[in-house]
């Protein structure tokens, strides 16, 4: 397995396990048996598309980037509204 896709695999279990989502669960999620979500899990198979997109679904608040690419923080970060003004202000 590449680096990159060991990486996203520790992303996906780091997901899991704060979640608390078991293989049957986002093998359910995904549509396609345990036994092939759990062979994914364990990194015996390269991460399906649809084993992604469980964990994204199961996990709403879970950010798409960090749990993709690594990138920023493992939930998403939310902006009041009022910084949202504060920044299109200072743009004018």
């Amino acid at each position: 397995m590449s680096e990159n896709n060991t990486q996203l695999l520790e992303r996906v279990l780091q997901a899991k396990r704060l979640y608390k989502l078991s293989a049957a669960k986002i093998a359910h999620q995904a549509g396609m048996a345990v036994s092939t979500a759990q062979n994914q899990l364990f990194g015996r198979y390269k991460l399906d598309i649809d084993i992604l997109s469980a964990v994204l679904a199961l996990c709403p608040d879970l950010s798409a980037e960090w749990l993709m690419r690594g990138v920023g923080t493992i939930r998403k970060e939310t902006i009041e509204l009022s910084d949202i003004i504060k920044r299109i202000e200072a743009l004018e």
